[in-house]
């Protein structure tokens, strides 16, 4: 006996009808947002394909910044093959030569004297005195000045005061003496005994008795009395024989 469908059972079929078409709506979304995530996440996880590119590799342009790094660096090579003689660090190493040398010797410099010249009497100032010596132990006067000159000019002189005199100079007048002329004085006697270099402003340095390689002024009583003549190097700085 069928029963008879009332209004109420209606109502109730279609709920539950509308509740499973409902339910399996949703089902798919959510599976295909749950596929399209996924998706997304993978394609973010791979790594970007690497594209080779030859003009990259092989002649890809530098940058601003390289270029300057590598010219600054052409630069320095360039500035080290530069004469440093003429650069304002040069000149402050010269300056202080030329201050330390004034205060040790005692004479006034001012940068125009021979480089040469002044280190090698640096060298030997102050050695003491000792007849037919030529070390630093003790040196005498014609032996200082041929040491002086073997290191400042590379020019050799005979060992004897009155060898130098009579081989190797050319008279000078007193008052046309330059620097690196010798002076030759006669201090016993009438022969020359004794030898110095003319510096400037009447200043010479010897190997004298009293306190050894030193400086003195030609203007003091006991030199100027003694002083016999000047006489300049044949050979030095291209001297010419035949004008004397």
């Amino acid at each position: 006996m069928s029963r008879t469908l009332t209004p109420s059972d209606a109502f109730k079929y279609i709920v539950v009808v509308l509740l499973a078409i409902t339910t399996y709506s949703c089902s798919a979304v959510r599976k295909n947002n749950v596929q399209e995530v996924a998706t997304v996440a993978y394609e973010t996880e791979k790594p970007v394909p690497q594209i080779k590119n030859k003009a990259t590799s092989e002649t890809a342009p530098r940058t601003a910044d390289e270029c300057e790094c590598e010219d600054a660096a052409e630069n320095e090579t360039h500035l080290e093959d530069e004469d440093m003689s003429e650069t304002p660090l040069m000149e402050i190493f010269n300056s202080r030569f030329y201050y330390e040398c004034s205060k040790k010797l005692g004479l006034e410099l001012d940068g125009t004297e021979n480089k040469d010249l002044i280190k090698a009497i640096d060298k030997w100032f102050g050695t003491r005195y000792k007849w037919g010596g030529c070390s630093k132990y003790g040196i005498d006067c014609s032996c200082f000045v041929k040491s002086v000159y073997k290191e400042a000019y590379g020019i050799e002189l005979n060992r004897t005061s009155r060898n130098m005199y009579y081989n190797d100079l050319v008279p000078v007048k007193k008052e046309e003496l330059q620097e690196g002329d010798i002076l030759c004085f006669k201090i016993r006697g009438r022969r020359i005994s004794h030898v110095g270099i003319y510096l400037k402003d009447n200043k010479f340095v010897h190997a004298a008795r009293s306190k050894g390689v030193m400086i003195n002024d030609l203007t003091e009583k006991y030199y100027k009395k003694r002083f016999f003549s000047g006489g300049r190097v044949i050979g030095r700085e291209g001297i010419n024989i035949s004008k004397y």
